[in-house]
C-alpha cells in the first residue's frame, strides 16, 4: 500500500479524520474539542441550519445545497433507479448541484465508485431501515485501496444512515491480499452521519483530505 495512504479499523462514537492535531477547525471560528465529552454540545451550537449559516460557508457548497434535487433507488422499482450505481451514473460530470440518492431498505450488492467529477452527492437511507451497500472485493483482487466496497473521490460527499460492509472472509495471515476494505474516502470536506462500516481488515482506507465522521460505527 502506498505509504500517503493510511487504513485503519477502530469503533468510535465520532471520529474527526486530522491526524496531526488535537482540534480541527469547522466553518466557524470555534474549534472542535479533543474532549470528547464536549462534542454533542459543540455540535448543537455550531452547525446550524443552512440559512443561517450561509457567510461562514464555502460559496460552492451554499449554491449546491440550494438547488437540491433528490432521486430515489428502490429495490422494487418504485423509485428512479433499482441500483445505486445507476443513480451513480445519473448525476453529470461537473456538477454544482446537491443530488440527494435516498435508497430504500435492503442489500445492494454492487461495487460503487463517486468519481471525482461528481462533487455534492448524498447517500441517504432510513435510519431504521438502513440499507446495506455490500461487496467482497479483496487486495488480491483489486489491490488494497481499490477493493473497498463504496470508493469517494469527490468532494463535498454525504452519507447518512446507511451501512457499508465488506464481505470478503478473515483473511489468513498466510496469504497475501486479504485486506478487504468497505470504504475508501479521498474526496475533501466529506460527512459522515449514522453510518456503519464493517470489514474483516483495513474497513476505512481515510486517504486524504478532511472528513467527519458523527454518531458512527466503524
Amino acid at each position: 500500500m502506498a505509504s500517503r495512504t493510511i487504513c485503519f479499523t477502530i469503533q468510535v462514537t465520532l471520529v474527526v479524520a486530522f491526524l496531526t492535531t488535537k482540534v480541527v477547525l469547522s466553518d466557524d471560528t470555534v474549534p472542535i474539542p479533543a474532549n470528547k465529552a464536549q462534542l454533542g454540545e459543540w455540535y448543537n451550537t455550531n452547525v446550524g441550519p443552512l440559512d443561517q449559516r450561509k457567510s461562514t460557508m464555502d460559496p460552492a457548497l451554499v449554491t449546491a445545497e440550494e438547488g437540491a434535487k433528490v432521486v430515489k433507488v428502490m429495490q422494487d422499482g418504485s423509485g428512479e433507479f433499482k441500483t445505486i450505481t445507476d443513480a451513480i451514473k445519473s448525476i453529470p460530470s461537473g456538477n454544482t448541484k446537491r443530488v440527494i440518492i435516498y435508497i430504500g431498505a435492503g442489500n445492494y450488492n454492487e461495487k460503487i465508485k463517486i468519481e471525482k467529477t461528481k462533487p455534492f452527492v448524498t447517500l441517504y437511507g432510513v435510519p431504521e431501515k438502513m440499507p446495506n451497500l455490500t461487496f467482497g472485493g479483496t487486495a488480491q483482487q483489486y489491490g488494497t485501496v481499490d477493493s473497498a466496497t463504496l470508493i469517494v473521490e469527490s468532494d463535498y460527499f454525504v452519507a447518512a444512515n446507511i451501512m457499508i460492509s465488506n464481505t470478503a472472509p478473515r483473511p489468513d495471515p498466510k496469504t497475501p491480499g486479504g485486506q478487504a476494505v468497505a470504504l475508501r474516502i479521498s474526496g475533501d470536506k466529506a460527512a459522515f452521519y449514522n453510518c456503519k462500516m464493517y470489514g474483516f481488515q483495513d474497513t476505512i482506507c481515510d486517504d486524504r483530505n478532511r472528513h467527519f465522521f458523527k454518531d458512527c460505527l466503524i
